[in-house]
């Protein structure tokens, strides 16, 4: 069973924070973060019970006492169990733990050259499979190694069938998007399936990953240009920093025209939140975002 210090380094490792950045949050200097991690001191109970709420999990899964991250069913009382993974999800998460990445990709690229289609690939077999990892991660039953070998080995999957399946638009015809994920996220694949999806539909797209400064995306838009700007917020703490961006898009002339989508796991249930970023449209999935995107354009 895990202690406090080494939950408390997965937690913010599986957040995507620096020690600065969950010391900031929690009001502590980034040396009282390190000393607890390297086991060197121990929070008081109200800074306990203030970790255990930011990340959203029980006194006990913080303190190693219990494997389950999340509070029990009648607390949850009204939420929706998802359904157990089956079917091809199963067959290729199986695969990538047992047997290994080129396992999986060959049992990828079989049901592709079987005609089932990318979109299909991503929603039904890629996002429940990656669904799962996070669900045993919080369960305590998967390590954070363990979680990010799936996730990088997935991404690594998907861009092989992106050059079969993108489109044969070329030249001028194709609208520019740029694709990213907010800043201080360490979980790219949802933006990498939304690039794909806007490649399928026809899209000049440019993938900048994420770690990107407000600064830095700013002067990638304006040497480029796009007419789309799509980017995911994964963890509910960066839904701030989606505002921040937005208005400053609006704020900047250059990228007046320039039609923004956001989407993400941090507004699941939320989207009226995801509304409220200003964007012009928040999406659910992938799929959806290519959709949404072309229809923008074509009121433009």
């Amino acid at each position: 069973m895990s202690d406090f210090a080494t939950r408390l380094k997965d937690l913010r490792v599986r957040r995507g924070l620096r020690q600065k950045d969950l010391a900031v949050s929690l009001g502590l200097a980034q040396t009282t973060i390190a000393n607890y991690e390297q086991k060197l001191r121990f929070p008081d109970e109200p800074m306990l019970v203030k970790i255990a709420d930011f990340f959203s999990v029980t006194l006990d899964f913080l303190l190693g006492r219990s494997a389950t991250a999340t509070a029990p069913e009648t607390e949850n009382a009204g939420t929706q169990t998802p359904p157990p993974l089956n079917g091809m999800a199963l067959d290729y998460l199986t695969t990538i733990r047992t047997g290994g990445v080129e396992r999986a990709r060959a049992l990828v690229q079989a049901a592709f050259a079987a005609g089932t289609s990318m979109g299909e690939l991503y929603l039904r077999v890629f996002a429940p499979a990656l669904h799962e990892v996070g669900r045993l991660w919080e369960r305590g039953e998967l390590s954070v190694g363990d979680e990010h070998f799936v996730s990088e080995a997935t991404l690594a999957i998907m861009a092989g069938l992106v050059p079969s399946a993108a489109s044969d638009r070329t030249g001028a015809q194709r609208p520019r998007a740029t694709v990213f994920a907010v800043d201080g996220e360490s979980h790219l694949i949802g933006a990498r399936m939304v690039a794909d999806f806007l490649a399928i539909a026809g899209f000049d797209v440019r993938f900048l990953g994420g770690g990107l400064s407000l600064g830095l995306v700013l002067e990638t838009l304006r040497a480029w240009t796009p007419h789309v700007v799509a980017f995911s917020v994964t963890m509910a703490d960066h839904r701030n920093a989606a505002e921040e961006l937005v208005r400053a898009i609006r704020a900047d002339r250059a990228l007046a025209r320039i039609k923004i989508i956001v989407g993400g796991q941090a507004f699941h249930g939320r989207s009226c939140e995801g509304s409220m970023t200003g964007a012009d449209a928040f999406v659910a999935d992938a799929e959806g975002a290519a959709q949404t995107a072309l229809s923008l354009l074509a009121v433009r």
